[in-house]
């Protein structure tokens, strides 16, 4: 059956030397793409890079990420496109050391469909921590006071308003 997507269980990818520059992990699908357990560690380039973003049926596919850590690589840490939802849960990135980006870097902006975090970390990185790019629901004022900005670096609002009121209609 064609767009089943991909499914990784306790994948382990260390110290990959890439003249692409690209990841340690690197997937391109049309359907849903679940990272459960493992690790990408010391990576030349990201340590993982999501993209499913070109599907291009009605329905949008997720992207989950559950129980993993990323350290030391070079570019991002986790770099996830999807028209879907983003979950991350149990997820921690630490040391990732690309001049100017994100340890955790997330954009699904082309539909509503929103990012949730659960018990994500993100810390001792050379540029931002999390950067999330999204047009789902904005955060409701007891979440933004959890979010202090030692966990979140940058928060990009979607276009339609900063008023949760009118962007949540």
């Amino acid at each position: 059956e064609a767009n089943k997507g991909v499914t990784l269980k306790n994948c382990r990818v260390d110290g990959n030397v890439t003249s692409f520059g690209v990841a340690g992990i690197l997937i391109d699908s049309l359907g849903p793409i679940v990272i459960s357990g493992g690790h990408a560690n010391q990576n030349s380039a990201y340590g993982v890079y999501l993209d499913n973003s070109a599907a291009a049926d009605a329905a949008p596919k997720s992207i989950t990420i559950s129980n993993f850590k990323a350290d030391h690589n070079l570019g991002y840490g986790i770099h996830a496109l999807s028209k879907g939802v983003i979950s991350l849960t149990d997820v921690n990135v630490k040391m990732t050391t690309g001049a100017s980006m994100a340890a955790i870097d997330l954009d699904n902006h082309w539909l509503g469909a929103g990012i949730s975090l659960s018990k994500v970390t993100s810390s001792e990185n050379n540029g931002e921590g999390i950067n999330l790019i999204t047009n789902g629901s904005l955060l409701d004022d007891a979440a933004l006071t959890r979010l202090t900005p030692d966990k979140i670096s940058i928060f990009e609002l979607p276009l339609l308003s900063i008023k949760r009121a009118v962007h949540d209609r």
